[in-house]
């Protein structure tokens, strides 16, 4: 597929060429701007603050299972505890397999609820770029039609080989540094203390 466009982009460049038109080349870095969009940061922070919140719910889960681990060690003791009758020892088995399913619980529930926030935080953290870059594109494509561009590359997207699919740009084609300043221009202010 790669190949393919490579290709309608090379045959596209030179019939252009031979027509003696020009064309108008811009650059940008997209994941610069992603990371350093100010939405995108307050997002990360957002996320970083669920995620606090979900380890002290998980280490509450695991104080309550460390809990239940501990009476469950309890009562298995004393169904091997000969000062007891055998109808107190029958009776902490039972109460010794109710905790050891009430741990197999707890640990079920621990794991599920562990699942349940990566997926959430995960779903999250798709819709806030989904939406962050149709955002930072609209920017793009604004600047590159103030600069009369003609094709957009991106400066960071690897090939197949893992390298850059631009080799090398002029770097007055880069418009990264005019997008930027507009995509954060409604940053909200931090307060100086």
């Amino acid at each position: 597929m790669k190949k393919i466009l490579l290709t309608f982009l090379t045959t596209g460049l030179l019939t252009m060429g031979l027509q003696g038109q020009s064309l108008n080349i811009v650059t940008v870095d997209m994941t610069r701007l992603y990371n350093e969009y100010y939405k995108t940061l307050e997002a990360n922070e957002k996320i970083k603050g669920i995620l606090e919140k979900a380890q002290v719910q998980v280490e509450e889960m695991v104080k309550e299972g460390q809990t239940l681990l501990e009476d469950y060690k309890s009562i298995s003791e004393m169904t091997q505890n000969d000062a007891l009758t055998e109808e107190a020892r029958i009776k902490a088995g039972t109460d010794a397999e109710a905790m050891a399913q009430q741990l197999q619980e707890k640990q079920g529930d621990i794991q599920q609820f562990r699942q349940n926030t990566q997926r959430s935080i995960q779903q999250r953290q798709q819709s806030y770029r989904d939406l962050f870059l149709d955002e930072i594109k609209g920017v793009v494509l604004e600047v590159s039609r103030e600069r009369n561009g003609d094709l957009i590359l991106d400066t960071t997207g690897p090939t197949a080989l893992g390298i850059s699919a631009v080799i090398f740009s002029d770097p007055s084609w880069d418009i990264t540094d005019l997008v930027l300043e507009r995509i954060n221009a409604e940053a909200p202010v931090e307060e100086q203390e």
